[in-house]
């Protein structure tokens, strides 16, 4: 629910100016999948407290095993508005940003996959906000019409 209205705002700029713009559609799926990854990964960190709590997150309810396959298929689908994303040559400059996303990412969760502690899934949590944040500083290297 949070990755979800984290995005929001770009829906509703859509909404009040009532145009549709592929680009930044593509943009908010690959933020939603990537919020939703960071924050099922939180879930992974937070686990020994859902458990005494009873909170009912992926990994409590499916186990880790079965959430991190969850999280690695979302993982695959990020790739979609990555690749779309590419062919616009609005992206300008922010085509490196995805370059270093995809290098920097996938070893990262790969190193996730074969996690077991937190410590280790914590050090996954944190290259997802570096890479969110370099996300966001990159949104300047978008070319201007």
């Amino acid at each position: 629910m949070a990755a979800f209205l984290s995005i929001l705002p770009f829906f509703a700029i859509f909404l009040y100016f009532k145009k549709f713009n592929t680009f930044i559609f593509l943009h908010a799926v690959f933020l939603f999948l990537l919020l939703l990854i960071k924050d099922m990964v939180k879930n992974f960190v937070n686990l020994k407290g859902d458990l005494a709590q009873g909170n009912q997150s992926l990994p409590v309810k499916y186990g880790e095993g079965k959430a991190q396959i969850i999280l690695l298929i979302i993982s695959v689908l990020l790739l979609i508005p990555v690749y779309l994303l590419k062919r616009f040559e609005i992206l300008g400059d922010m085509k490196y940003y995805f370059i270093i996303f995809i290098l920097i990412y996938f070893p990262g969760l790969f190193y996730f996959l074969r996690s077991r502690t937190v410590k280790q899934y914590r050090i996954f949590y944190n290259l997802l906000k570096f890479l969110i944040i370099l996300g966001v500083f990159s949104v300047a290297l978008v070319r201007r019409p």
